[in-house]
């Protein structure tokens, strides 16, 4: 639950659009943009895990596709250190099977985003 609040914290300064959502029953994100509100205009959701799989990934963006149907982009957020080639490769896989551009904030994203100076109080 720690890591959730931090991700959708750290992803929000990216996205400013995104949501947060409740902690439990959340539809597979822990936080989202509709299309009406995202600056885009492209809807979004932020889905974190201390577990980094496309096992994990599929898991979300299949109830992220039931509950969400507007979604176009699915942003994965973990502490786990994930190489480029993986990531490109459950890109694909997301792509092709539920229609989603997914985006990964894996662990090197988390950490230089934490040595920003306006995020030290979130090192505490």
């Amino acid at each position: 639950m720690r890591f959730q609040a931090l991700a959708v914290i750290l992803a929000k300064q990216k996205w400013p659009d995104l949501i947060a959502s409740g902690r439990h029953k959340d539809g597979g994100l822990d936080a989202y943009a509709p299309a009406s509100v995202a600056e885009d205009k492209r809807a979004k959701g932020l889905a974190s895990s201390i577990t980094a799989t496309i096992t994990k990934i599929k898991g979300d963006a299949t109830n992220v596709k039931k509950n969400f149907p507007d979604g176009e982009i699915l942003i994965f957020a973990t502490p786990q250190k994930v190489i480029n080639p993986t990531i490109q490769g459950w890109a694909t896989e997301i792509r092709t099977e539920f229609g989603y551009e997914l985006i990964v904030m894996a662990r090197e994203d988390i950490i230089t985003s934490l040595m920003i100076p306006s995020n030290t109080p979130l090192c505490r």
